[in-house]
């Protein structure tokens, strides 16, 4: 360090010996800059972080004595010399923070030395040690991501790390600069599609109704719109039980109607949905071709459904759709009384989506 001291005199000397060339005198005190940050990155090198601040206020004495601007430790550089520092209320403060929330344009040895001791820090677990020592919360989970940043981790880590941390981020000016600077995700959109299904149902008749119609068979097809999880619903269902009347009937029932609805929970290839809903029901009963008579009447009902995807990538995923639910039964023609259906359908299903850049969403108390 002797040696880099005398290195130093020596460009202070050519400096002011240089008065009058100011290119030359650029140059000598460049090189004195460049003294003083190989003394920095030796005591990073040896573990000897008192000696930082010496070796800061050493060169700023310096620059203000020969009239030298340009600052020891170089944009981001500053963020982690605070913190080694324990400056807290610097790294927790958003406008310190973006003044030198930018990586060096070159690294030199001190630069290397610098993410090499964050980096030894980080593998050995002692750099949780030091985050441990930031008194608040809110604080410490800040210093995490932008450290992680100074440390140029990607983008996709960073995002995940405001993610996992917002709880912790009750300063809103904290959260919102994280979000605004470093946060991005984009994907497929699951919380606004469109889907289509057509499946074979089976209906289990309830009430007075069982009494002239066994249980059977049905086919359904299904309309939907999901806009933020909440689910649009256009449904046709038509059943196919057996008239148990003293006549040899042939019985068509079902009907039509619009469910409201809402998505309860989904991942990428799994999809609940709880629903809601209001049609047309009819009951037929046809003796030939011609000669038919059939009865109307207002359907509520409810329900949940299951969609299961195949596949996870792409806009377009198919799978199966398995949906349980009741229904009324309004009474028909000749001696069918009203009741209820329970149903359930297996569907093929087509999910339909688009690819997005996705918008952060703030805690409701943050907004």
């Amino acid at each position: 360090m002797t040696r880099i001291l005398l290195s130093i005199l020596l460009c202070a000397v050519t400096a002011f010996a240089a008065d009058g060339y100011d290119l030359d005198k650029d140059i000598a005190l460049s090189k004195a800059n460049q003294n003083f940050r190989a003394m920095a990155a030796e005591t990073l090198e040896k573990g000897q972080l008192e000696q930082l601040v010496q070796i800061e206020n050493d060169a700023a004495a310096f620059a203000d004595s020969v009239g030298y601007t340009k600052p020891l430790f170089q944009d981001n550089e500053v963020i982690l010399v605070r913190f080694l520092q324990k400056d807290y209320a610097f790294i927790a403060n958003v406008d310190s923070i973006s003044k030198y929330d930018y990586t060096p344009g070159t690294y030199d040895r001190f630069g290397d030395a610098l993410r090499a001791y964050f980096r030894k820090q980080m593998a050995s677990g002692e750099l949780e040690g030091l985050f441990a020592q930031v008194p608040n919360a809110s604080d410490r989970a800040f210093a995490r991501i932008v450290i992680a940043r100074c440390m140029n981790v990607s983008r996709q880590e960073l995002s995940e790390m405001i993610e996992k941390y917002t709880d912790d981020l009750t300063n809103e000016n904290q959260l919102r600069y994280l979000v605004q600077k470093y946060w991005y995700k984009e994907g497929y959109d699951l919380e606004s599609y469109a889907c289509a299904a057509v499946g074979v149902s089976y209906n289990m008749m309830l009430g007075d109704v069982s009494k002239r119609l066994d249980d059977g068979l049905g086919v359904t097809a299904d309309l939907d719109y999901v806009r933020n999880n909440i689910l649009f619903e256009l449904r046709l269902a038509i059943d196919l039980n057996r008239y148990t009347g003293e006549e040899e009937l042939n019985f068509t029932g079902g009907g039509f109607g619009v469910d409201v609805g809402a998505t309860v929970f989904h991942t990428d290839r799994f999809f609940l949905r709880l629903y809601a809903g209001i049609g047309l029901g009819i009951n037929e009963l046809r003796w030939d071709e011609d000669t038919f008579e059939d009865a109307l009447s207002p359907v509520f009902g409810a329900g949940a459904l299951v969609d299961m995807y195949v596949n996870t990538t792409g806009s377009a995923r198919f799978g199966l759709r398995i949906r349980s639910g009741i229904r009324n039964v309004g009474a028909g023609p000749l001696d069918i009384s009203s009741g209820a259906n329970f149903y359930t359908t297996v569907s093929f299903v087509l999910l339909e989506t688009r690819y997005k850049e996705f918008e952060y969403k703030y805690p409701e108390a943050k907004k």
